[in-house]
């Protein structure tokens, strides 16, 4: 009915691996609908794609992921990364999340990724500092950024004419336009 309502593009979050991880993940035993869907999706011709978000704990899925979607059909995926920035989190975070164990397997992942999805796109939101320079060099410039301040050449604003450094990092206001900007 979407598509026939004029839908030109759906995206599906897959949110692990397998039914077992999305089982324990989500709380529900939705996976094999999921699975469905993205089947129905490929009869109906439908442009779409799957997504995942790739953390700390999901990474070493991708790869039983991106096989099994694909023998559903789908060619087309998009990954992006999560940080949890709650600025009043526990200062312990950063040491059970450390940010360079997963950018290092995403270093080693990017290249089977490339080589075994047809069509794929990755949003960073990490600093460009923690990746190696021969990575930055092999691959920047097929980056996603969800966010502009690496650019120097965009300003954030939240729905209330807050300035923020990031979409992903809402919660900190550096200044109000009129007021303080």
């Amino acid at each position: 009915e979407l598509i026939s309502d004029g839908i030109t593009s759906i995206s599906l979050s897959i949110k692990a691996e397998n039914e077992d991880k999305y089982n324990q993940l989500t709380g529900s035993n939705l996976y094999k609908k999921a699975l469905k869907a993205i089947k129905n999706l490929v009869k109906l011709k439908a442009k779409f794609s799957v997504s995942y978000v790739i953390t700390n704990d999901n990474i070493d899925g991708v790869k039983e992921m991106v096989k099994r979607i694909k023998k559903c059909g789908c060619q087309n995926f998009f990954f992006s990364f999560c940080r949890n920035f709650n600025l009043n989190q526990d200062h312990n975070y950063s040491e059970k999340n450390n940010p360079m164990e997963l950018i290092k397997k995403f270093e080693e992942l990017l290249p089977w990724l490339k080589k075994n999805v047809k069509e794929f796109k990755y949003s960073v939101n990490d600093p460009l500092c923690l990746f190696s320079p021969e990575f930055l060099d092999e691959y920047l410039k097929d980056f996603y950024f969800p966010c502009y301040v690496h650019t120097n050449s965009a300003i954030t604003f939240d729905q209330d004419g807050y300035v923020i450094p990031c979409n992903t990092i809402h919660q900190l206001k550096l200044g109000k336009i009129g007021v303080d900007f």
